[in-house]
This record gives structure tokens, C-alpha cells and sequence, in this order.
């Protein structure tokens, strides 16, 4: 990743050859479709842990999620700020212990309120964005 640092903005990890059941892969690619097109977010792995940021990027970045959706509004309000993007692929292991969380209703229910939540603020944003031009 370091390599790219100097040219890019944010380095955002990729699983490579993603170590989960089926289902949780799918929901994963499922999720990645709709950011994409809700909010224009091109990175294909919206949520792999591995990421890397310019300060400066960051610097008065105000995120409002509080669970699942946090990745999303990073790289959203990041993509929001003209950030330039490299994605590396990343080694991915099984979870060998502990549960998994993300396919349970609640986390989902709430990553839904929060995208549309998001969605809205940033349309708005934008809108009031270009009525300025």
C-alpha cells in the first residue's frame, strides 16, 4: 500500500479471496451494488477493515453512523471530497472464533435507516452544491 501513498488519497483494501460462508458473501456484494448506485462509491469491498487515509482528508470530517454504515459514509463523504482512491488486494482469514453480527435484522434494519439517512443529506448537499454555481 505504501507504495501508493504519495499519489493517492485513501488505499482501501480488497478481499482478495474472501474467507466467508456464502451467504454472507452475497449479502456483501448485494450491499456494494446499492452503494454503488445510491451514492456513486466505485470501491468494490465497501467493507473491508483494511484501509489507509491522508490526514488531511479527514481533517473536519464530521460521520454520523454509528454501526455497519460506517465504512460507507467514510468513503462516501471521502468521495465527496474529490479523495483519489487506490484499491489493494488484501489476504482474508475465516473467522476462527466469536459471532458474526452483520446479517442479524437489527444491524441490518439500522445500516438501511442510516444509508438512506445518508443518502438524503448528500443529494441535498448537493443540490444546494450546484444551486450556488
Amino acid at each position: 500500500m505504501t507504495p501508493f501513498v504519495p499519489e493517492y488519497d485513501v488505499g482501501a483494501g480488497r478481499r482478495a479471496h474472501r474467507a466467508d460462508p456464502l451467504m454472507r458473501r452475497v449479502n456483501g456484494m448485494a450491499w456494494s451494488g446499492l452503494v454503488r448506485i445510491l451514492l456513486g462509491i466505485t470501491i468494490s469491498d465497501i467493507d473491508c477493515g483494511f484501509k489507509l487515509f491522508k490526514r488531511e482528508m479527514l481533517d473536519g470530517m464530521e460521520l454520523r453512523a454509528h454501526g455497519a454504515m460506517i465504512s460507507t459514509e467514510l468513503m462516501a463523504r471521502l468521495a465527496g471530497r474529490g479523495a483519489k482512491v487506490k484499491e489493494v488486494d488484501v489476504a482474508h482469514l475465516p473467522r476462527l472464533t466469536g459471532e458474526q453480527s452483520g446479517a442479524s435484522f437489527k444491524v441490518v434494519m439500522r445500516a438501511f435507516k442510516e444509508l438512506v439517512t445518508l443518502y438524503r443529506e448528500l443529494k441535498a448537499e448537493r443540490q444546494a452544491g450546484g444551486a450556488k454555481s
